[in-house]
């Protein structure tokens, strides 16, 4: 299985083998079961489990660079250790791991869901309204681990509003946007909105704009000048 899915704007994609419960025991202590507390697990079936990162992201608050990582786990009944790896290349031969090749490592709390998951799933789950973070999600039998992560949705939109508003001047009224509602250099943001208000009179949206960061400079109530 693959998912992907954009958080802020970057790219994180989980690649996975998905074995099925079929009746056994899946987590638990002794060699009955499929994956035993305290074993490091491919998590998946057959290769590695890959994940993806586009941008350099926190990944339980550990700064991970941009690239893909094994994700490994260590299960347990009361907490588990989600891992990930550095080298790729070991795949689902966890006899070679190595903890020197972690690029993070998270303990967190297993949860018992209901109904049971058939099929291991892996998801990015609890996207924030604010888009800057989200959860990397695993659920199997009646168990559901996740583990937080964060990227810098800040610094990318920054950089692109740097060299798109050189480009084309229709872009200074989002950039213009976003320093508002993220409080950055409003004078700037004035210049940018005028400009883009000269050449669109007509549109309102632009104007609410301008009166809304006017407003935030002290300039006037940005309320009489909407109605008027």
């Amino acid at each position: 299985a693959t998912v992907t899915t954009v958080v802020g704007l970057t790219e994180v994609k989980v690649e996975y083998s998905r074995p099925k419960v079929k009746g056994r025991k899946i987590f638990g202590t002794g060699a009955d079961f499929v994956t035993p507390y305290g074993s490091v697990w491919r998590t998946g079936a057959n290769a590695g489990t890959i994940v993806s990162f586009a941008d350099d992201v926190k990944f339980a608050g550990t700064d991970v660079p941009n690239g893909k990582y094994l994700l490994l786990t260590i299960p347990g009944a009361t907490e588990w250790t989600v891992i990930l790896y550095k080298d790729v290349a070991m795949g689902g031969n966890v006899s070679g791991y190595d903890q020197k090749n972690d690029a993070a490592r998270a303990v967190v709390k297993p949860e018992t869901i209901s109904p049971k998951v058939e099929a291991l799933t892996i998801e990015i789950a609890d996207l924030s309204a604010d888009s800057k973070s989200a959860t990397l999600q695993l659920m199997w039998d009646n168990t559901s681990v996740k583990v937080p992560f964060t990227v810098d949705f800040d610094k990318k939109v920054m950089a692109s509003i740097e060299s798109n508003t050189r480009v084309n001047p229709n872009n200074l009224y989002a950039a213009a946007s976003y320093y508002l509602e993220n409080g950055k250099d409003l004078k700037l943001a004035l210049e940018w909105i005028t400009t883009a208000a000269s050449a669109r009179p007509d549109a309102y949206w632009v104007m609410h704009t301008k009166a809304k960061i006017q407003q935030a400079l002290g300039l006037f109530d940005a309320r009489e000048a909407i109605l008027e």
